[in-house]
């Protein structure tokens, strides 16, 4: 998907990912689709997954961002909604650390 700046890069394929990059779109928060350093990236994965994080960690550290990391608590139940609604927390994280 391609951003509409270069505030934040969200990396996963999942259904959190997805959500977030809607969201933030929807605010017209800056989203970079490119791995290249910007001020934050936000990991997001669908399950709680450590290595995946630690890669994403590793990442940030490289390029000297701050690093955000979400995963949903339970995506058995009510998926789609629940991707919204942590979708909505995890923007309201950003945008706290964008201002």
């Amino acid at each position: 998907m391609q951003g509409c700046g270069s505030d934040v890069q969200v990396l996963g394929i999942g259904h959190l990912a997805a959500a977030v990059r809607v969201e933030l779109a929807r605010r017209g928060l800056g989203l970079h689709a490119e791995r290249t350093a910007v001020p934050l990236v936000v990991a997001c994965s669908d399950f709680h997954n450590p290595a995946s994080f630690a890669e994403a960690h590793r990442l940030a550290r490289e390029d000297g961002s701050a690093i955000l990391c979400a995963s949903l608590e339970d995506p058995s139940q009510h998926p789609l909604l629940l991707c919204q609604r942590r979708a909505a927390l995890v923007v309201d994280r950003i945008a706290g650390f964008l201002t």
